[in-house]
This record gives structure tokens, sequence and C-alpha cells, in this order.
């Protein structure tokens, strides 16, 4: 199965090229903006797309979220249907799930095991991690996990 970053999303449905590598800050594809503010994160090491940030609107974007957005689609059939057809990429909701889920207790374990971090700290992350997961948000969940790693 082909994976779907932010980079390839924003170089198809934009037409913007980026290196995946490096952090970029470019003018928001998603609204007039005169002053960039639009941060596309690289990929990590581990091949985690760690999505982008509009500074102007202060929401985070996955690939699924940039495409429901910059579409206006209002279900998420419709942004299934768009990457099946654009990108290749037959979505099945409950591998999804499954892989979110076994990265979210990876990284939670990484961070319970560290011995610099309280026990309260890992409490609550563990709880944050697991409101958001329940949100259905994966770029604040690994914000979050990586702001505690660092």
């Amino acid at each position: 199965m082909s994976k779907l970053t932010i980079f390839g999303v924003l170089r198809e449905e934009c037409g913007i090229e980026l290196d995946p590598n490096i952090h970029h800050l470019i003018s928001s594809p998603l609204r007039s903006d005169s002053n960039p503010s639009f941060r596309v994160y690289p990929i990590d090491k581990d091949g985690t797309d760690r999505g982008a940030y509009d500074f102007g609107t202060g929401k985070s974007y996955t690939p699924y979220s940039f495409i429901k957005e910059y579409h206006n689609y209002q279900s998420p059939s419709e942004v299934y249907e768009h990457i099946r057809n654009t990108y290749g990429i037959e979505y099945n909701p409950e591998y999804t799930r499954n892989n979110l889920i076994a990265s979210m207790k990876s990284k939670i374990n990484i961070v319970a095991t560290s011995n610099w971090i309280t026990n309260n700290k890992r409490i609550k992350a563990m709880e944050l991690a697991i409101i958001t997961y329940n949100k259905g948000d994966q770029s604040v969940i690994n914000k979050i996990i990586s702001h505690i790693l660092t």
C-alpha cells in the first residue's frame, strides 16, 4: 500500500513541490496569505508524516484533513473516494485505526519507560493522547508525544 503524505498531497493538489526532509514555511494554499504562515513539517526518520500547521488559522493538517478542507468535502466518503481516484490508495478505516493505535502504544510505551519523566507526566501524557485519539486528530497526538520526548 502506498503511503499518503502531506508532501504528496501538496504536490498533487496544489502543484507545490517541497523537500520532505526539511521544515517549510509557505503561504497557505487554503486561504489568502500574504505572509507565509503554513508550516510543513519534515517526514520523521521512521517515516511518520508530521503533517502541517497553519499559524493563521491555528489548524493542524494531515493529508486527509488537508484534502477535506481544500476540496470542501462534507463527508469522509468523499475524501476516501478522492484519495482512491487521485492517489490509487484504497482506504481501509480499520487498518488505519489499528496502525494508529499500534503507533500510539509504541510511542506511549517509550514515554512510559523513560526514567527522566515523572509518573504524573506519564499518566497525563497517556490520558491526553487517548483523548486526542478519540477526537481523531493524529497530528495533535504526534505533537503531544514529540513534545514529551524532547
